[in-house]
């Protein structure tokens, strides 16, 4: 049973937080990277469909995270009651869920780019520029969605130096053959698409070769009978549907706020697209700090050490509320700056410096969100994730139609911080529950 004093819980914290901040960085530096490929072999045409093809990925993988998220609370509960079969059993089942997915999102990979286009919309030139880069990249949807799953597991197998390896891995493995087909075989916006399909299947191998070399003996307990216990089968597909419809209603939120940004006019779209720049940047640090109570978390459960588990939390809790600190004084007194990072154009830093108050209060109104969604996949508690999200997502949206007549813009920030202030309030109790013991 895990035993650690203050400063010890605080390293493991860190060891398990730092790796997946790393993760997350590389993200939106692997598509900086192919937007400057795009623009240096076909210009804004080629800009627009990378930006058209992304949305539609990012639409599919966002979907696709309940992989990620039940496999690390199931097995990270695993991992602490040293129940290696059910581990074992856990990575085959998430993984052929994978690629059960994956099939058919291949199968159904036309009428997925048709209708996406026809929603997105665009100008011809960056809607053809998409299709190819669409129908090009499906071809990596099997070794992502996978990949989903593995890194989710291997949270949970309180492992998460693995993942953060095999994204940097990943990034110079896509910079590298993208520029290559892109640039030197003239293949254009698809050869960064290939770029994608080899690294992520690149990524694919790395990591199944890493954790056959770290997991061999827990893979060994694999058995047929634990991979078809039906009462753990149901428990992983519970929690994959409550997650999935809670990532329903986040897509919802954050694709009708573009929408209704963009409904005030070319300029209140960009300013709030610039603001939003600084909440994605924000929640890579405390997605870091989520993940870790998601391995923490569920390994304390299942090792039924509730004593620490509440701890953990506090602990956890608190860090975040540093970040939050961090983050808030560094925008409050250098946000004009932060601002220029993004976007060199002077009215659209004036007219996101209009909303400039409700951009310094977002770290404060969703840090605890944040926190509680990683301590509640720890726990596997997806049905109060569920009905939180439903929830706050009627809040968002009934705010916004409400008070839009009065406050314009801001009503759509009032919503926003509604939302996120309610998805923490909501779940407090579900985590104080949980702190008492109450929920195993």
């Amino acid at each position: 049973m895990s035993d650690f004093n203050g400063p010890a819980l605080n390293k493991e914290i860190a060891r398990l937080t730092f790796p997946n901040i790393i993760s997350n960085i590389t993200i939106p530096l692997m598509g900086m990277a192919d937007v400057a490929i795009a623009g240096h072999v076909g210009g804004d045409v080629a800009i627009g469909g990378l930006t058209i093809g992304t949305t539609i990925f990012n639409m599919i993988y966002w979907n696709c995270s309940f992989l990620r998220m039940a496999g690390s609370g199931v097995t990270a509960q695993n991992f602490g009651a040293k129940r290696h079969d059910e581990c074992a059993a856990t990575l085959i089942r998430i993984v052929s869920i994978a690629l059960a997915i994956s099939i058919l999102l291949i199968a159904f990979r036309s009428p997925i780019c048709n209708l996406s286009l026809d929603f997105i919309g665009g100008t011809q030139g960056s809607s053809l520029s998409a299709r190819q880069y669409v129908m090009a990249r499906f071809w990596a949807v099997p070794a992502s969605v996978t990949l989903f799953a593995l890194t989710g597991w291997l949270i949970g197998m309180q492992c998460p130096h693995i993942p953060m390896l095999v994204a940097i891995a990943c990034n110079l493995v896509n910079v590298s053959v993208s520029y290559f087909l892109a640039v030197n075989k003239g293949l254009g916006i698809e050869g960064v698409a290939w770029g994608t399909v080899v690294a992520q299947y690149f990524g694919l191998l790395l990591t199944l070769s890493l954790i056959v070399m770290r997991f061999r003996r827990v893979i060994a307990c694999a058995s047929r009978n634990a991979v078809l216990r039906r009462n753990e089968i149901a428990k992983l597909l519970n929690v994959n549907r409550d997650i999935f419809l809670r990532t329903l209603c986040l897509v919802a939120v954050f694709t009708s706020f573009t929408s209704f940004s963009a409904s005030f006019g070319e300029q209140a779209l960009a300013a709030n697209a610039l603001i939003l720049q600084f909440f994605t940047l924000f929640s890579y640090m405390t997605d870091g700090l989520a993940y870790a109570a998601e391995s923490l978390i569920g390994r304390l459960l299942g090792e039924g050490n509730h004593a620490l588990l509440r701890l953990a939390v506090r602990r956890i809790t608190f860090a975040g509320f540093l970040t939050a600190t961090l983050y808030t004084l560094a925008f409050t007194f250098g946000w004009s700056t932060i601002f220029t990072w993004f976007s060199p154009s002077p009215s659209t830093i004036d007219a996101a410096g209009e909303c400039i108050g409700w951009a310094i209060a977002i770290p404060f109104c969703c840090f605890f969100a944040f926190i509680a969604d990683g301590v509640m996949i720890g726990a596997t508690q997806g049905t109060a994730m569920r009905n939180t999200m439903a929830a706050s997502t009627l809040l968002f949206f009934a705010t916004f139609f409400l008070l839009r007549p009065v406050l314009g813009v801001n009503a759509l920030w009032l919503a926003f911080t509604i939302y996120m202030v309610a998805r923490g309030v909501l779940l407090l109790p579900s985590v104080l529950t949980l702190c008492n013991g109450k929920v195993k």
